[in-house]
């Protein structure tokens, strides 16, 4: 175990004077639309995804 040589020095702690209650928030900004940096263009070399098909219940 250590000991403790100095004195622990106790701080100031202020409290509100009302009880608590919740702040206004700013309000979000919409973020825009990225555009991309490179525009790829569609060759056909990877199919498009296949739905996924449910099993039927019985």
């Amino acid at each position: 175990m250590l000991k403790r040589t100095d004195p622990l020095s106790p701080r100031e702690v202020t409290f509100p004077a009302g009880p608590p209650s919740l702040k206004n928030a700013p309000p979000r900004i919409k973020p825009r639309p990225r555009e991309p940096l490179v525009t790829m263009t569609d060759d056909g070399d990877i199919p498009m995804a296949a739905p996924v098909k449910k099993p039927e219940k019985p």
